[in-house]
Order: structure tokens, then sequence, then C-alpha cells
């Protein structure tokens, strides 16, 4: 009899976890897996990918056996300090989505992010461990890109360390689901026409877009616990405007900000970081003699700003205002208007925080060199006519 309910509550317990904590879905798996055993794929290119999906399989158990405690916690947290609707940070790709957000949490107490070290081991238990051992601070300061000839250019076209926040969509969904941007690990023709998992799924709550958007919101959810209990999370997702509209539907409440870029120019400097970020993962720079490559990247670029376009027209009209557009050319040229504005739209008060911010992004963008060439680009405008006549 005691066999038989211990049994009864482990298998109870495991189809818990499976809806609920971060665990890399077998769709995922089996797609990346399968790059594997192409026979185009070089083998640097393998082994980086090989590197890529141990590194995700490998904490799935301790996800697993921390879960109960995740639980507790989050529950006993919850009592006494609800959950508060995030702010969602969206756009285009190099539109200054990056220095917004890092920018917006420094000017206020009662704004916080998720960190790039905290979304590749999304447990509250595991990360709390961290802390007490003395190794979060220290894994803190390691810098994101692989160490190469290339990390230098690289890290001054996205300056990234591991404890520095950064895209919480792509750092999500390269562990549990999948997202183009793996694509960098594996440049193959074709493949980034699978974009997301989260692409023109159902809505049933057994669905495969139901089941990411749970684990996210619980993901989103329990690693607030880490951070000031009267503060708001803000997530940074201009690489999956797909599901812009359910993240609104799921998160009552919750703010938009969408920070656009003309595309001349965000073309321009997105395309050497992906030609950069690319050879680093894979270790070599053949992918760049195919033409198919970057217009894949571009054709996903389009639908990017397509979906995006489409959700602040369907959503400008709300009686009570959720999504704000700001451009990233007034941002630059006037942060501390455009700053104000944000703060006001969020219902936020103006602190000394607030104007230290603004006075070191000032100082900082005084001295600050951008480290790399862009890259003319040939776009059709028809392509972006939509994006262009909506908020240029």
């Amino acid at each position: 009899m005691v066999t038989f309910v211990v049994v009864a509550c482990c298998i109870t317990y495991l189809a818990f976890a499976m809806l609920y904590l971060p665990l890399p879905h077998p769709l995922s798996i089996h797609y990346l897996g399968s790059r594997l055993f192409k026979s185009r794929t070089p083998i640097k290119s393998k082994l980086k990918l090989l590197k890529h999906l141990v590194s995700i399989l490998i904490f799935s158990p301790v996800v697993i056996l921390l879960g109960p405690i995740d639980f507790a916690l989050l529950g006993v947290y919850r009592f006494f300090r609800p959950f508060k609707p995030p702010v969602f940070i969206c756009g285009t790709p190099r539109s200054g989505s990056t220095l917004l957000h890092r920018l917006l949490i420094k000017s206020s107490k009662e704004l916080h992010g998720h960190t790039h070290l905290e979304w590749r081991y999304p447990s509250v238990t595991f990360q709390l461990l961290l802390s007490l051992f003395g190794l979060k601070s220290r894994l803190s300061r390691r810098n994101y890109w692989p160490a190469s000839k290339i990390q230098s250019t690289v890290s001054k076209m996205h300056p990234n360390v591991m404890g520095d926040f950064e895209e919480d969509a792509i750092l999500f969904e390269e562990r549990v689901a999948h997202h183009p941007y793996q694509y960098l690990h594996s440049p193959e023709a074709g493949t980034l026409n699978y974009y997301s998992l989260f692409s023109k799924r159902s809505e049933k709550f057994f669905s495969l877009r139901s089941h990411l958007l749970r684990i996210y919101e619980y993901s989103i959810n329990s690693l607030s616990i880490l951070k000031s209990p009267y503060s708001t999370f803000v997530s940074k997702e201009v690489a999956s405007n797909e599901k812009l509209s359910h993240l609104k539907n799921r998160f009552h409440g919750s703010k938009f900000i969408i920070i656009t870029r003309h595309p001349e120019s965000y073309l321009s400097s997105l395309k050497p970081l992906l030609t950069l970020s690319t050879i680093s993962k894979t270790g070599n720079s053949n992918f760049k003699n195919s033409p198919e490559w970057w217009d894949s990247w571009y054709k996903w670029l389009v639908k990017q700003a397509e979906a995006v376009t489409e959700f602040y027209r369907q959503s400008r009209g709300d009686i009570n205002p959720r999504v704000l557009h700001v451009s990233f050319e007034e941002l630059v040229n006037n942060p501390s208007s455009v700053m104000m504005t944000i703060i006001n739209f969020l219902d936020l008060p103006i602190n000394s925080e607030f104007h230290e911010a603004i006075d070191d992004f000032k100082k900082r963008q005084t001295g600050r060199a951008r480290g790399y060439e862009y890259e003319s680009i040939e776009y059709c405008r028809e392509d972006f006519s939509d994006f262009l006549r909506t908020f240029y």
C-alpha cells in the first residue's frame, strides 16, 4: 500500500512537473538533434550544437529534483506577494531594445529583469544555492560569448556577460522550445522556415503553444522571487512577435513598449552581428558563401516586422492604453523626454535613480565607439510598407 502511494505521488508530481517546469520540449530536442545527422553540417558546427543540446538536457534532472522546493517557495511567496503583470519590450532586433531594457531597469527600483544566468538555470532553488556558495556573482561576470578571435568584436556589438539582462524570449525558447536564433548553431538552407514552436498553434490547454506559455508564465513568476517583492518584471521580447497578442491575453494588466528603428539602419546593424555570432557558434564561415543564408534571415525579419505592426494596430485603440511606441532615434537623441514618457506610461514615480540613469546614459553615449562597421543592406521598401507607414 505504501509503495503504491509513493509511486502514485511520483507519477502525479512528474505529470505536474511536465505541465509547468522549464524542461526542454521533445519536439525541440528532436529538431535540434536531427541537425547532428545532416551530412552537410560541418563537424565543428555539430560539436557546437551537441554542446548546446547537452547543456539543455543535463540540467533537466536538476529542474525535476528541485521542482518540489521551487513549487513550495512559489506557493508561500505568492500567498503574501501577488505577481504583478509584467512589462514587455518588443519590436525588431537591433532597434535599441537591449539599451531600453537595461536603461529602464536602472531607472526605477520598482522594475526588475532576469539575467542570462538565471534563464540558463531557471530554478529558484538552484539560483539560491549558487548565491549561498558564492558562485552566482562569479558566474555573472563571465562573458556570454565563447572565447575566440572574434569575441572582442562581438562583445562590442552586443555587450553581454552572464549577469546582464538579456532577451528573455530567446533565452527561454533556446532552453525549452525552439527559436530561430538556434539556427546560428547549424545554418543550413531551409531551417529558418521552421520558425518557433510558438508559431501557428492551437489555443487549447494541452496544445503546444499553451503548454509553452504556461511554462513561460511559471518561469518568470518563480524567478521573480529572487527580486524585490514590490517590483515588476520587465521582459524583452523583440524576436518572438508572433506571440505578443497571446502574452497580452494571458497577462491581464500587462503593458507593452514597442521600440522601432528604420529598417535601413537595423538591417545594416543586424547582419554583421548575425554573421559573427554564427561564426562564433559554429567555428566556421562557410555559410557566408550561400545567398540563401541571409535571404532566409531577411524573410524572417520581414515577418517579425509585420507581426509587431499588426499587434500595434490591434492594441493601440484600447480604452486603457496598454501599448506605447517609441523610436530608437528619439531615444538616442532625446533620452530624458522619451524615458519620462515611458515612466509615466508605466505609472511609476520619477526619483533619483531615474536622473542618475539618464545622466549615466548620456555620458556613455558621448564616448561610445561602435566597434564594428555596418554592412549596407539592400531591402525592398514594399516589404516593410506597413511597418514604415505605421511607425514612420
